[in-house]
């Protein structure tokens, strides 16, 4: 299991089974991206635009759909709240719930 990811934090956390993810965030709150170690964007939180959370691209060619859970406009506390379950369950990254301002 990753360690909890913080208000700020950029850099490489080991999600599940092993898996290597990095974590850039923009410094002020506002967005968070996670990239896969092959190098596939798997999740975005923007707190004026929207979340998109979907399979690597590794997976897709293999016949995988790419969304997995996205969200169209302005997010609120409680997508932020499904964000992080979300990103937990499906890559073992886990978050603190202040790790963004909404």
């Amino acid at each position: 299991m990753s360690e909890i990811i913080e208000y700020g934090f950029n850099g490489e956390v080991v999600g599940i089974d092993g898996r290597l993810f990095e974590v850039c965030s923009d410094g002020l709150g506002c967005r968070i991206w996670i990239n896969a170690d092959d190098g596939s964007a798997v999740a975005r939180f923007n707190t004026r635009t929207g979340v998109d959370v979907h399979n690597t691209v590794t997976d897709q060619l293999r016949g995988a759909h790419e969304c997995l859970w996205c969200t169209h406009g302005k997010p609120d506390r409680e997508t932020w709240n499904q964000f992080v379950v979300k990103i937990d369950e499906l890559f073992g990254i886990r978050f603190a719930i202040d790790a963004v301002k909404i």
